[in-house]
C-alpha cells in the first residue's frame, strides 16, 4: 500500500465461530486477518476464481449439467 493512499475500512459481521476460525488461520499463517483479506482480494484482482460464493456455485453446476 502506498503511503499517501486513502485507506478504506470495511466492517464485516462474523459469528464467534467464524471469527475464531479466521484468527486461528492468521496465527497458523503467522499473519494478520487484514493481510489474509488483502491477499484474497489481490488473488481475485489477478483473475482468481471466487471461492465459496453460493450463487457462483449454482451457476457452475447448471453450466456443467447443460454441457452433458
Amino acid at each position: 500500500m502506498k503511503t499517501r493512499e486513502k485507506v478504506k475500512a470495511v466492517q464485516v459481521r462474523l459469528s464467534e465461530e467464524e471469527w475464531r476460525f479466521l484468527r486461528r488461520l492468521a496465527v497458523d499463517l503467522d499473519t494478520t486477518v487484514s493481510e489474509i483479506i488483502r491477499s484474497y482480494i489481490g488473488y481475485l484482482r489477478c483473475g482468481g476464481r471466487p471461492v465459496g460464493l453460493v450463487s457462483g456455485e449454482g451457476q457452475e453446476r447448471d453450466n456443467a449439467d447443460a454441457e452433458r
